[in-house]
């Protein structure tokens, strides 16, 4: 008697491998961004309408990384797949409106305004593919978004410190500081394995900004 067996085998001295694929990215932003008004150090100032001081900083900033990794072994192996993405934005500076030392100052109305504004984006994303039942993936991604902006409008050290002198003379006056900057940060991770798969995003924002407006040491 004889049997006969079939079915699908290796080839003779094939060994089973495994595949890797690895990828990053890594994406930037250090900026110190300013916008900055002054009247100061002088005499006299005198003007017969109406004055405005205005610094206005509108500036748009993004941070956009990505990455994709993709595994697949031979001869029936399995894939090993490492997949990340960092978008940073590290920001700071000052955006300022102010009149300071001046001896004499005189207007109809006085307008003094600092604005800071701006859209400022954070986004990464990874993905991580491993082919083979017992593929491992794993994929992650890290969005920040730090800014340290200082706002501020001044009205400081007017006069000349003589008595019988009248150093400021002025109609209405309006100081304004106002910060309305929108952060967006998007991170994302999309990860796929034969026997495990990891994705995770993580989003952080750190805000120190400062907003201020000052009147100080006015004569009148």
């Amino acid at each position: 008697a004889s049997s006969a067996a079939s079915g699908t085998t290796e080839p003779a001295g094939a060994v089973k491998t495994s595949g890797w694929g690895i990828a990053g990215s890594v994406t930037v932003n250090s900026i110190e961004d300013n916008a900055r008004a002054y009247i100061h150090d002088l005499a006299h100032f005198k003007v017969a309408g109406d004055v405005t001081l205005s610094a206005i900083n509108d500036t748009d900033i993004n941070s956009v990384s990505g990455s994709v990794a993709l595994a697949e072994g031979s001869n029936g192996g399995s894939g090993r797949s490492i997949a990340g993405a960092v978008g940073v934005n590290n920001l700071w500076g000052s955006t300022e409106a102010i009149i300071d030392n001046v001896a004499s100052l005189h207007t109809a109305a006085l307008d003094i305004d600092a604005k800071h504004d701006g859209v400022v984006v954070a986004i990464s994303a990874g993905a991580g593919i491993a082919r083979g039942r017992e593929g491992v993936s794993i994929a992650g991604s890290v969005s920040v978004n730090l800014t340290d902006y200082d706002v501020k409008t001044g009205l400081k050290n007017i006069g000349d410190s003589q008595e019988g002198t009248v150093d400021a003379v002025l109609g209405a006056v309006d100081l304004l500081a106002k910060d309305t900057t929108t952060l967006v940060m998007v991170a994302g991770a999309v990860s796929f394995g034969g026997k495990v798969g990891i994705g995770a995003g993580v989003g952080f924002a750190s805000i120190e900004n400062t907003i201020d407006s000052t009147v100080e040491n006015v004569e009148s």
